[in-house]
C-alpha cells in the first residue's frame, strides 16, 4: 500500500553531503520561539530558516534535543503556513489569470475544486473593492471573466 504525503528518502538524507552540515545562527539573530515573533520575519526568508533550522545537528551529529530548538522550529514552520496561507488566493487568482483550469488550482493547492474556489472567490470579492493608491487591487471585470471561465457554481 502506497503512502501519501509521506516525505521521500532516509531523514538522514536531507542534503546532497555525506557528512550532516551544522549550521550556526549568527548571534544578533534571535531565534523566534513564537508565531508572532516568527511572523515579524521576511516571509521569504523564512523558509530559508526553517530549512537551516531544520538541518542544525550538534557536533555529535544528532538533532538538538532542548526545547527551544523544537519551539523554534515549531514557530517558524507555523509562520511560513500563515504567510503562504494567507497568500495561496493571490498565487490561485494568478494561475487562473493565466488560463489554469479550476482543477489544475485545487490539485496545486492539493484541495477539493470546491474550497479553491471559495477561497479564490471570497479573497477576489474583498479585494476587487479594495482601492490602493486610487487604484482597485483587483479588476472587477478580470473577477467577472474567470468566474464566467470557471462556471462554477455560486453557494
Amino acid at each position: 500500500m502506497e503512502q501519501i504525503n509521506q516525505p521521500r528518502g532516509a531523514a538522514r538524507d536531507i542534503t546532497t553531503h555525506d557528512e550532516p552540515v551544522i549550521y550556526e545562527r549568527e548571534a544578533e539573530t534571535p531565534v523566534p520561539l513564537t508565531c508572532a515573533e516568527a511572523e515579524q520575519h521576511n516571509p521569504y526568508t523564512l523558509l530559508t530558516e526553517l530549512r537551516d533550522h531544520a538541518l542544525t545537528v550538534t557536533t555529535d551529529g544528532e538533532r538538538p534535543q532542548d526545547s527551544s530548538h523544537h519551539l523554534a522550529e515549531l514557530a517558524l514552520s507555523s509562520a511560513v503556513v500563515a504567510w503562504w496561507s494567507r497568500w495561496q488566493p493571490l498565487s490561485m487568482h494568478r494561475a487562473f489569470a493565466a488560463g489554469a483550469s479550476l482543477a489544475e488550482v485545487a490539485a496545486a493547492a492539493g484541495t477539493t475544486e470546491a474550497e479553491a474556489y471559495d477561497r479564490w472567490e471570497r479573497w477576489a470579492e474583498r479585494q476587487s473593492k479594495v482601492r490602493i493608491g486610487g487604484r482597485l487591487s483587483v479588476e472587477p471585470s478580470e473577477v467577472a471573466a474567470i468566474r464566467r471561465r470557471l462556471a462554477f457554481p455560486h453557494r
